[in-house]
């Protein structure tokens, strides 16, 4: 889950440093987190350049990573006033 967080947390908020201030987290956790994510599907998830990048990588792919981070941030909001 930490991959996928961090992975939705920089499409969103754009850069690494920004999503490890909405995860509370260092920058380079979320770069080793998103490394590894890399390394799990053996593609470039990002481009570095001046500014952060999205590489050519299936647009649904994030849009599907951001639906189920809120659904399972949804399922925890239920379990909690259960």
């Amino acid at each position: 889950m930490g991959q996928l967080s961090a992975f939705e947390s920089v499409c969103r908020t754009g850069s690494t440093l920004a999503a490890a201030a909405d995860l509370s987290l260092t920058q380079g956790a979320v770069s080793k987190l998103i490394h590894g994510l890399e390394a799990q599907l053996g593609a470039r998830l990002f481009l570095q350049s001046l500014r952060l990048a999205r590489a050519r990588v299936d647009r649904s792919f994030d849009q599907r990573v951001a639906h189920m981070a809120h659904d399972i941030e949804q399922r925890f909001r239920g379990v909690r006033r259960a």
